[in-house]
């Protein structure tokens, strides 16, 4: 997976974004920093926050992250997810990851999906693993080997918080 770099302070708001999710306990469907949280609501909920949106909102019709382990479940939470963060780009598995990324994985060959959100430094990823939100770096698991879709908000530029 090739890596982007992107404006220093724009890469702050999305540590800073990231940071109070760090240890939060996985649990399905739920999305309340260090309470607990799932893949998609986590990814969900750090796009809302570098948005500046009061609440994460996307999913909290969907049956938690159970949507990215069945693939009727999975395309409507992508639809829906992609309904909601418009203006949002979509690129293939070939294009290079920014801090703020969103990343679909899954294993290779199919499987269940997982969402991560690239962070920051080089090849520094958040996401929930089964017991809590963690960083993870480069390679991404074996287990975890395909990359399925990068969704990317064009103007990263308004993340920046006017001090």
């Amino acid at each position: 997976m090739m890596w982007r770099a992107i404006d220093s302070l724009i890469e702050k708001q999305v540590i800073e974004a990231a940071r109070r999710w760090i240890n939060t306990p996985y649990a399905l469907g739920q999305c309340c920093p260090g309470r607990g949280v799932d893949c998609i609501n986590l990814a969900c909920a750090i796009q809302d926050d570098l948005r500046g949106r009061p609440a994460p909102s996307a999913v909290k019709s969907l049956r938690g992250d159970a949507c990215l382990h069945a693939p009727d479940r999975c395309r409507a939470a992508l639809k829906k997810i992609l309904e909601n963060y418009q203006p949002l780009d979509t690129f293939g598995p070939t294009e290079p990851v920014e801090p703020g990324d969103v990343i679909v994985i899954a294993p290779a060959g199919g499987g269940p999906g997982h969402a991560l959100t690239a962070v920051g430094p080089t090849g520094i990823f958040i996401h929930t693993d089964s017991r809590r939100v963690v960083l993870t770096g480069l390679p991404l698991p074996e287990s975890m080997s395909e990359v399925l879709h990068i969704y990317r908000y064009p103007f990263k530029a308004e993340w920046i918080r006017k001090s």
